[in-house]
Parts: structure tokens; sequence; C-alpha cells
């Protein structure tokens, strides 16, 4: 495992073909440049994604809530089927997280919780 927040564009081949089985605290736009779906391309069968929610979503000034249900949404039709993916908030929950959001995190588990056609 290996702890991978931060910008990791230029890195995911390398991340890929580094042998290592989990890359934790994996942030996606808007904190970074990389996608989603470009992060999961790169990585194919070789290595696990841990993350995926940026810290920012959040918090009330980065995003309506919303945005942040369009953001989620979006995020879990890109996880689907939900292979070699563990959903976590990437890198830390800032302290002015606004808690009903990480609530909803936890209900849109439970509604989606397969991720097939979330």
């Amino acid at each position: 495992m290996c702890h991978c927040d931060g910008e990791n564009q230029g890195l995911l081949n390398l991340l890929a073909e580094s042998g290592m089985d989990i890359a934790e605290a994996i942030c996606p736009q808007p904190m970074t440049k990389c996608t989603i779906p470009e992060i999961k391309k790169a990585f194919k069968d070789k290595v696990t994604i841990f993350g995926g929610v940026p810290s920012v979503a959040l918090e009330e000034e980065s995003m309506t809530d919303e945005e942040f249900e369009i953001f989620m949404r979006r995020l879990f039709k890109e996880i689907a089927p939900g292979y070699r993916f563990i959903l976590g908030v990437a890198d830390t929950v800032p302290a002015n997280a606004k808690f009903s959001r990480i609530k909803r995190i936890g209900e849109m588990v439970n509604e989606w919780g397969t991720l097939l056609g979330a």
C-alpha cells in the first residue's frame, strides 16, 4: 500500500507498474488533474484505488449541496461495478467538513452499495 494523495498525473503508470496492490488516498478532480476513469485505466487490474472523495467535496465553501449530490452520483457511476475500489475521503476529512455530507455518503453506500448500475 502506498499513500498517494496529491497530484499523480505523471505517476499513474509508474504506480501501476510498482508492484503495490493499493493506492491509498487517491484524490481526483477537482483537487487534482486526474479523473477516476483515467486512474482506473492506468491501474487496470493491478492496483486497488482507495479514496475517490476529494476532501473539498465535504466543504460548503467548495460546492453546494446540489453540486455535492451531482459529484457523488457521478463518482458512483465512474467506480461501478466497484471492482478494486475502496471508497474513502482522499487524504483527510477537513475540520470544516459539513457533517451531513459525511452522513450522506454513508446513505449513498447503503442505497447504491452494490455499485451495479449506480
